[in-house]
């Protein structure tokens, strides 16, 4: 049986990522690389920014519009649905959340099912994208980061981040940077790499089972070509795939 990627696409930002990711991997359907498959699961709080047309992979919360920036506005109504996005949306062999870390929605959205998917010992990774457009920006995105450690603290499960800051980088570059992220993640999962199984994959994610490393929220990093790490970086687990010469 084919392993499977599921990715929550919340708020606006997720979703538009979402989008782009069900968008590229049209084009790779002939590419023989192999991988997991990819399900796209899309959750929000409004359906101005949803306009998948596979209903199956869409969860809106009921009697809600959007959350106009405050990750305050919905917060407990969301908590009380989790349950029922997961059993809409069962998790794969490797669950990403992706979402905002400035938003309103899909900043609460995101770490909602990463908690969830923590508590439930299921692999997962939490792609988060930064902003610091205005106050309520920089004040949401402190918010998220703090709560991503505290999840993973509760449920003394590692939690690796894949941290993209738009400040930097155009919105294009970002979406399609993630694109690539996702693609090498399914390439990683796929269970056809040799000497590389899903016990492997788990203490790579679940490095405190391994190492002395404490469990807890992990910057990730992929990278491509050949990579040197700094002597200050402090490297707690990887996983490299190598092509046949």
């Amino acid at each position: 049986m084919k392993n499977t990627i599921t990715v929550y696409a919340c708020g606006g930002t997720g979703i538009n990522i979402g989008n782009l990711i069900e968008t590229n991997l049209a084009n790779f359907n002939e590419d023989a690389t192999p991988r997991a498959e990819i399900i796209v699961y899309y959750v929000d709080t409004s359906a101005s920014n949803s306009k998948h047309k596979n209903i199956e992979n869409v969860y809106l919360f009921d009697g809600m519009d959007g959350s106009g920036g405050w990750r305050t506005r919905n917060k407990d109504e969301i908590a009380d649905y989790i349950p029922e996005i997961f059993a809409k949306m069962p998790p794969g062999n490797l669950s990403i959340v992706i979402h905002s870390a400035s938003g309103g929605s899909g900043s609460v959205i995101g770490p909602m099912i990463a908690a969830k998917l923590l508590e439930k010992e299921k692999a997962v990774i939490d792609v988060v994208i930064l902003s610091a457009e205005s106050s309520i920006h920089v004040k949401n995105t402190v918010e998220v980061l703090e709560t991503l450690e505290g999840i993973s603290q509760y449920n003394e499960r590692v939690l690796p981040v894949l941290l993209c800051d738009n400040t930097q980088d155009s919105e294009d570059k970002i979406n399609n940077g993630v694109f690539a992220s996702v693609y090498s993640l399914a390439v990683l999962f796929s269970g056809d790499l040799e000497r590389l199984d899903s016990a492997d994959l788990d203490n790579w994610i679940n490095f405190d089972k391994v190492t002395s490393h404490p469990c807890g929220a992990v910057l990730l990093d992929i990278l491509s070509g050949e990579t040197a790490f700094d002597k200050k970086d402090i490297v707690c687990s990887v996983a490299s795939i190598v092509k046949d010469s």
